[in-house]
């Protein structure tokens, strides 16, 4: 099954999903067929697999269920044919990213948009206390990041590196993300756990230009 998935030999697909175990027959590090098909972005055998019964809540061992690959590398199309055929919006991974986190950090505004308009929560938090936001914010994805806050991120949070949004951008040289943070009441008062204020972390990281949008 996983040679004819990889090599998307549709005939051999077809006549494997029909076989009661193989459909959900589980390879290396636990990886599922449909999985591997979603990781190619193969539209096709995803829908043949789940016709015929693959399970999309089925997960390897680090815990990336099918949606949440599409969320790294796909499309609203495929995220949206996987959610309603049942796949977990919440669902979380081993570094508790769920499908929001991820879709926000890859730059994947249609599934990002999507989730939305499903009412994921958009201040939803990962192991290290992430957001959705600062992730958007941090691999320098503007207009995710304008969906987010129009959807009601909230700028405060702090993750476990005691960084917030508007900190990340500024670090980042982000000005354009910078500006519209402070549009939206972003803390440009926060100090970190070392004593530094957000224009101190841009001067040190070579963005000085920072410091007076934050005045």
């Amino acid at each position: 099954m996983f040679e004819a998935v990889k090599e998307k030999d549709y005939p051999k697909i077809n006549e494997f999903a029909k076989l009661k175990d193989s459909v959900n027959i589980r390879g290396l590090n636990n990886m599922t067929p449909l999985i591997v098909a979603v990781g190619l972005n193969d539209i096709k055998t995803v829908k043949i697999l789940v016709e015929n019964g693959a399970d999309v809540t089925l997960t390897p061992f680090s815990k990336w269920t099918p949606l949440m690959v599409a969320c790294q590398i796909s499309d609203s199309t495929m995220a949206a044919y996987l959610i309603d055929n049942g796949s977990d919006i919440n669902a979380k991974q081993n570094e508790g990213w769920n499908p929001i986190i991820i879709a926000s950090r890859n730059g994947k505004i249609g599934i990002v948009d999507l989730l939305i308009k499903k009412r994921v929560n958009v201040n939803c938090l990962a192991s290290d206390k992430s957001t959705p936001l600062m992730l958007a914010v941090f691999k320098g994805h503007l207009e995710i990041t304008k969906l987010l806050l129009e959807a009601g991120a909230d700028t405060k949070p702090v993750n476990k590196y005691s960084e917030t949004a508007l900190l990340l951008a500024a670090k980042e040289g982000r000005v354009d993300i910078v500006k519209l943070l402070l549009k939206y009441n972003a803390d440009k008062s926060f100090i970190n756990k070392d004593g530094k204020t957000i224009c101190d972390i841009a001067k040190d990281s070579g963005h000085a230009e920072i410091c007076d949008l934050l005045q």
